[in-house]
């Protein structure tokens, strides 16, 4: 076998096994971002479940209940969810008008 042939084999056999490694580390990092949309995606409830547990006030504790509920979820699903990423998501939550509305009716009862 000459040279040539052995180039004309390898080269695209190299291009296609890189091919695939780039493939299979675009998959997982999207799995791993669904991951983390999908452990996101409880935050209302944790909240609504802080709110329950702790009552008005109490901020600080309801946040570490809830920071400490995601971050499990977390570690179930073996991704990185950063407090920050978490703090985020709580006060898009505590923003919705749906949340604000209840909140007003909380201070008036």
């Amino acid at each position: 076998m000459s040279a040539s042939e052995i180039v004309s084999i390898c080269v695209p056999a190299v291009v296609a096994l890189a091919s695939i490694i780039v493939n299979i580390v675009t998959l997982a990092k999207k799995g791993k971002k669904t991951s983390i949309l999908s452990i996101l995606a409880n935050v209302p409830d944790y909240v609504s479940q802080a709110e329950s547990i702790f009552g008005a006030g109490n901020g600080q504790a309801k946040l570490q209940w809830v920071l400490t509920k995601v971050q499990i979820d977390a570690v179930k699903a073996n991704v990185d969810i950063s407090d920050e990423q978490i703090k985020e998501s709580v006060e898009n939550v505590l923003a919705t008008p749906q949340k604000k509305q209840e909140q007003i009716q909380q201070t008036e009862v």
